[in-house]
């Protein structure tokens, strides 16, 4: 058959058939109805133009010493700015706006009963992030006045905004200086309560040591701690005086008593004689001479005469003692008798100065008051000019020249090609209801279609001899053998003997992919954070990977250092694919490990999901469609009983779970699984 053959009649040239005819006369007729309808529509239409301004608004200065909290940061306009947008399209400035028009004659184009709710509906304002400038837009149908609307807008709001500012202003300096007096007053009231509360107690400061009853009773108070000092003194040294009389030692010395002292001197020159006269002569001899016998006898005599002074000198220092000890205790306890007395005005005199320290608080916190609002003014007064906010016309509004929308040219071609979408639609749908085949009907079979390459069993299948006329129907082939079965410790060892290229081939046999899909995908096909891949070549799809095969392929990818535009196998051809397998099966010790390819992988990966029960709709949505004769030879495999839906299937295999979990063990940065 040549290839006009099987173009439709009207186009190849060829006569048309009188099937044909009433195709293209119902092909027209709805391409014609529809357009002509479409467009009569279409250009129907009100247009309704649209005129733009622009105007910068700068808000007049915050007053001074305004304690309004700042609006937080952020990266449109402020409060100020946004309240300033709104007085422009305010009732009152529109009523303006309205008469304005009115009086320009153009009031009648405003339409409709209540000017200002449409003024309300035309006019919409935008302000313009991250500056002080605000779009403004009027549209409707009349676009001369458009512009007049939003100019007379401006000059309205500019002729407002003056005046608002002034009565704010006036407003501002008026309660400033209000506040000043008030001050004044209570200032000038406090003052006469504080003179008259100090003539009253009689309080001459602020400062307690300036006042005579604190002061008095400070005095008391050091003169009491000083009598006591002295008391406890006196009471010391009695007790010592005591215990050294009652020791029997000598707590009187020598230098303290001249009598005492002179008879020490004669008793210590008498025993100087005598041991003068003992080394220069016999005891026998001493015992006859004078002045020996005199100086033995003058010597107890003399001892006798320090024993007593001594004694008498003890009992008058221990007199003396008392006696200070009784007068140091009475002078302290005349002290206090007198405290007491002061004690209860001194503690009224305190609580008066409290109440006075009070009161100059009082004052001064009135003072610093007065201050700031006295600064206040002057500086309202001072900046008045300053403060003065500021509008500025970026972009009067013109005249539109052409209509906003709608957009006739677009929404035409729109309906032209609606038209012959829907012509179509009706010549086919007129042809699948109406057609009459005639004469015999040929049934051409489909050529056979390899699935998959590389596997015998089910790569090839060979053609039915043709039928002779009148010989018997040929019986349906059997169904073909699938490959050979992994077991999951083989799976296991052939991801840890594989290195990081075949690694991520396995993972994407083992998740649905096919060899063929394999060679054409890269890295930018995934899509880590949605946990999808997606298939470009030969028919394009997506593969739901999970979060955990999702976070396995993105650790693949961190190892071999690859980037988006990486290809995900090094080799393009499927025989790279193929080698890489292979190498992987020697490598782990696997049985027969010439039979390992990726077909026999992806053969795992299917009949994993199958003996689950999987329903072949769902396991198309996983692995890609299926040839009818592979799917019947993986229906075999099916277990007894109903099919699961997709959500009560496992996807992933338990070698892959394992191998994936050891995988992030050992990593630096482990995953949960």
């Amino acid at each position: 058959m040549r290839f006009v053959d099987r173009l439709p009649s009207w186009l190849s040239g060829t006569p048309l058939e009188p099937a044909k005819n009433w195709r293209l006369a119902v092909f027209a007729a709805v391409f014609i109805f529809t357009a002509v309808g479409g467009l009569i529509v279409n250009y129907s239409r009100t247009a309704e133009y649209r005129a733009g301004a622009r105007l910068e608004i700068v808000p007049a200065e915050k007053l001074p010493g305004d304690t309004v909290p700042a609006p937080a940061p952020s990266s449109g306009p402020d409060s100020a700015f946004l309240t300033e947008v709104q007085l422009l399209t305010t009732r009152p400035a529109l009523e303006d706006l309205a008469r304005r028009a009115q009086r320009a004659g153009l009031g009648a184009r405003l339409g409709g009963a209540n000017p200002v709710a449409e003024l309300q509906r035309i006019i919409a304002l935008e302000p313009v992030p991250g500056t002080e400038v605000v779009q403004l837009w009027a549209t409707g149908e009349n676009p001369e006045v458009l512009p007049f609307i939003l100019n007379e807008l401006v000059a309205i709001y500019q002729a407002k905004l003056g005046e608002r500012f002034a009565d704010d202003s006036s407003q501002a300096g008026d309660q400033a200086r209000d506040e000043v007096a008030k001050y004044k007053i209570a200032i000038a009231q406090k003052r006469r309560e504080l003179e008259a509360f100090r003539l009253k107690y009689g309080i001459v400061s602020g400062e307690r040591d300036e006042n005579e009853i604190t002061s008095r009773a400070k005095g008391l108070n050091a003169a009491i701690n000083a009598a006591e000092e002295k008391a406890v003194t006196a009471q010391t040294k009695l007790r010592a005086l005591r215990a050294a009389i009652a020791a029997g030692k000598g707590a009187v010395r020598a230098k303290d008593n001249p009598t005492l002292a002179d008879m020490e001197l004669r008793l210590s020159q008498a025993r100087e004689e005598l041991r003068q006269l003992e080394r220069r002569y016999t005891p026998a001899y001493l015992a006859r001479e004078p002045q020996a016998v005199a100086l033995k006898t003058k010597i107890p005599e003399l001892e006798n005469q320090i024993r007593r002074e001594r004694e008498a000198s003890q009992q008058a220092n221990l007199a003396e003692a008392e006696q200070e000890a009784q007068q140091t205790q009475e002078a302290v306890e005349n002290l206090r008798r007198q405290l007491s007395g002061e004690r209860q005005t001194a503690q009224s005199f305190a609580a008066h100065l409290s109440e006075y320290t009070a009161l100059q608080a009082q004052l001064a916190d009135l003072e610093k008051l007065q201050g700031g609002a006295s600064e206040r003014l002057v500086k309202l007064e001072a900046r008045e000019g300053a403060r003065r906010p500021k509008v500025r016309v970026i972009q009067s509004a013109t005249v539109p020249g052409e209509p906003w929308r709608p957009n006739y040219h677009r929404d035409a071609l729109i309906v032209l090609a609606g038209s012959l979408i829907l012509a179509w639609l009706a010549a086919w749908l007129a042809d699948f209801l109406l057609r009459r085949e005639s004469g015999p009907t040929l049934i051409v079979a489909p050529a056979p279609m390899p699935y998959p390459v590389g596997v015998p069993e089910l790569a090839r299948r060979e053609p039915a001899p043709a039928l002779a006329p009148g010989a018997p129907a040929a019986q349906l082939p059997a169904p073909r053998q699938l490959p050979r079965d992994l077991e999951e410790a083989e799976l296991g060892a052939l991801l840890e003997a594989a290195d990081d290229e075949t690694r991520s081939a396995l993972v994407a046999l083992l998740s649905g992919a096919s060899p063929e899909e394999l060679t054409a995908l890269r890295w930018s096909d995934f899509d880590f954070d949605a946990g999808v891949v997606k298939i470009a070549q030969p028919a394009p799809r997506a593969i739901a990977l999970g979060a955990e095969l999702a976070r396995l392929f993105a650790a693949l990818k961190q190892r071999r250092n690859a980037q988006d535009h990486d290809a995900f196998l090094a080799g393009a051809a499927l025989h790279h694919l193929e080698s890489l397998i292979s190498y992987a099966a020697h490598d782990a010790g696997l049985q027969q490990p010439a039979e390992i390819n990726p077909w026999v992988i992806r053969h795992a990966f299917i009949s994993y999901l199958v003996r689950q029960g999987i329903r072949f709709s769902d396991l198309a949505r996983i692995v890609g469609a299926l040839p009818a004769e592979v799917t019947a030879a993986y229906g075999t495999l099916l277990p007894a009983g109903s099919r699961r839906p997709l959500e009560q299937i496992d996807p992933l295999l338990p070698a892959l779970r394992q191998f994936a979990r050891k995988f992030f063990q050992e990593s630096t940065s482990p995953l949960e699984f």
